[in-house]
């Protein structure tokens, strides 16, 4: 150290700093010029041509001292010790700049280092040295299509000099280079297009098009950077050109007289479909839709014309109510075109007419009131006329003919006169039927004009009330069983019985029933439990294996309306019953329908898992 100053000397290829110029070195050979270093140094920078492993073996740059003792010298930043780790390095003792690996521009353009020179003892220095590097361009990208196969379109009647399409490369290399300079070079021959080297511009040079005989060319064409240099790199590539269609001909209509009727008062957003066909609908030059005009009949703007995206087909709409006291009957014409200009000249264009006809919307019944409540309870006999159908009109219905008709039951509890309108009630309610508030049952029913055309349909709700007339409740239909004391269920030994209840109200929905202990008399098993098997049965049984004997016990029957039944004193009898004996006795109460169908599955049940016998 001397007076905390030091000096370092650079070897460059002849830079001139400060006044002073560095002598570049020949081959294998060092000179230099001592330089006092600056408390912090700014090195010219360093270009290094890419993909040039060799370049620091022939040029050499040193970082070098004058000071009588050693320093150590060492390289920090991306390159050096962060990535890319170990590109360039540092000669710790001779100062010596080296590189590890070609470097490559298209990656990374330039690395900025810092050189620190160091003491014995680890001290560095002043302050680091700057370096930078920029990596000079070397022509070797090729050029790139974009896209790697272009294509373009031209119609049929285009005139000599009509744009095509325009072509597009790119070069990796430095865009301040004539090495990522592109032209464009046509390699195969055509005498239909001409390209312009510079631009890539395509244009029409002869106009000799038939689509019906060529619908499509293929050119073989060069991009090659460098300006177009015959030392150039090049990359070739083919180009389609799809030639199409011209508007030579008229959209056609499938129809040319068409019939409709609307109801006056009405809006239609699709009163009536237009079709058209024609060499041109179907391919849809340049996706555009064919053009719809109403050129008669629309004088009062009831209606407008659209074109269906999809099929190319007019939608006539009325966006404008009519009125059947004004006008009963309005005829449109209609002519149709393509938004692509027509090729050639015409005079006539296809038309259609149109004939509506307005319909009286007083010629519709409907039914008064709109919805009717009809009460039911237990009493009322299946076949009874529920109630008879009103039907009104704003004006005059007399000569009308109606037709009646049920549109929803789904329980299918009712049926209707089509002429007279009159409802009956034919079926009682399934137990599985769903009820809305208050018990109501929602039947819609309908009346049509059947001299309409079309027919005129008006709906209705008929609410089915269900209420009870007797409050008799629920109740078991056995009350007696015989047991005979086998193993059920399950390799089980107490005693099991299943219980079917059933509700007297045959209109009404009450179930599913819930089946309680009432009493449990201390003469008889405490351990009695129920088990739900459905909506109308349930099995009783003890938890604990029993002696031969009867047994009894009090239950109660509940529907999910909460009206229970009276209590039942069941008595169970266990052992001594005949075998495959069945005594059903029901109290003196008359079984219905679904009381049937319960006996008959609980039978189906026992048969299954054991062998009781009712009594």
């Amino acid at each position: 150290m001397y007076n905390g100053q030091h000096f370092i000397y650079l070897l460059v290829s002849l830079f001139l700093v400060e006044g002073h110029w560095w002598i570049p070195q020949k081959q294998h050979h060092q000179q230099f010029l001592s330089r006092r270093m600056k408390r912090q140094w700014n090195v010219p920078p360093i270009f290094i041509p890419e993909n040039n492993l060799k370049y620091l073996n022939v040029h050499h740059y040193l970082l070098q001292s004058d000071q009588s003792q050693a320093l150590r010298y060492s390289l920090t930043g991306p390159g050096a010790d962060l990535p890319p780790v170990g590109l360039f390095t540092l000669d710790s003792i001779t100062g010596r700049l080296r590189m590890t690996r070609a470097l490559d521009r298209e990656q990374q353009q330039e690395y900025r280092l810092k050189a620190h020179a160091h003491q014995s003892d680890g001290q560095e220095v002043d302050f680091p040295c700057n370096i930078s590097i920029f990596v000079q361009d070397v022509n070797d990208e090729f050029p790139e299509f974009v896209p790697r196969f272009p294509m373009g379109k031209i119609r049929e009647d285009a005139l000599p000099g009509a744009f095509v399409m325009q072509l597009t490369a790119t070069d990796r290399d430095d865009p301040e280079t004539p090495n990522a300079l592109v032209q464009f070079k046509m390699t195969s021959h055509s005498e239909q297009f001409s390209l312009n080297k510079e631009t890539g511009v395509i244009t029409v040079k002869m106009t000799n098009f038939e689509r019906m005989k060529r619908d499509r060319y293929n050119l073989i064409v060069q991009a090659v950077d460098c300006n177009g240099a015959a030392f150039g790199l090049s990359t070739e590539t083919m180009v389609s050109i799809f030639v199409l269609r011209a508007n030579e001909c008229l959209p056609q209509f499938n129809q040319t007289n068409l019939q409709v009727n609307a109801m006056e008062n009405r809006l239609y957003p699709r009163l009536a479909e237009l079709a058209v066909y024609g060499c041109d609908v179907e391919f849809g030059f340049e996706g555009k839709p064919v053009v719809y005009h109403i050129v008669r009949g629309n004088g009062a703007g009831h209606f407008a014309i659209t074109t269906d995206e999809n099929t190319n087909a007019g939608i006539l709409q009325v966006i404008k109510a009519m009125d059947y006291e004004k006008d009963k009957r309005i005829t449109l014409v209609i002519k149709t075109e393509n938004v692509v200009p027509f090729a050639k000249p015409y005079e006539h264009s296809s038309s259609a007419t149109v004939a509506i006809t307005i319909l009286d919307m007083h010629a519709r019944p409907i039914f008064w009131p709109k919805v009717q409540t009809v009460h039911l309870d237990s009493s009322s006999p299946l076949g009874m006329n529920l109630v008879h159908l009103n039907t009104r009109c704003t004006e005059e219905c007399e000569g009308m003919v109606l037709w009646f008709s049920v549109l929803k039951d789904p329980a299918g509890v009712v049926t209707i006169d089509p002429n007279s309108g009159v409802l009956r009630m034919v079926s009682p309610f399934p137990p599985d039927t769903r009820l809305g508030p208050n018990n109501t049952y929602a039947i819609i029913v309908g009346v049509e004009n059947t001299e309409a055309n079309p027919p005129f349909t008006s709906t209705g709700t008929i609410l089915l009330a269900t209420r009870r007339s007797n409050q008799q409740g629920a109740y078991l239909l056995h009350t007696s069983f015989c047991h005979d004391g086998h193993a059920w269920p399950n390799s089980s030994y107490s005693l099991a019985v299943l219980l079917v209840g059933e509700d007297p109200d045959p209109l009404s929905n009450f179930f599913p029933l819930s089946f309680t202990l009432a009493r449990k008399p201390p003469s008889n098993p405490s351990s009695w439990k129920i088990q739900q098997v459905n909506g109308t049965a349930a099995w009783l049984s003890t938890m604990e294996p029993q002696q031969c004997g009867t047994y009894e016990t009090w239950l109660s029957v509940t529907n999910h309306q909460g009206l229970a039944g009276p209590e039942s004193k069941v008595t169970v009898q266990l052992c001594g019953c005949e075998a495959k004996a069945l005594l059903l006795v029901a109290g003196g109460i008359g079984l219905s329908d679904g009381a049937i169908i319960a006996i008959v599955l609980s039978i189906l049940a026992v048969l299954l898992f054991g062998k009781p016998v009712w009594s």
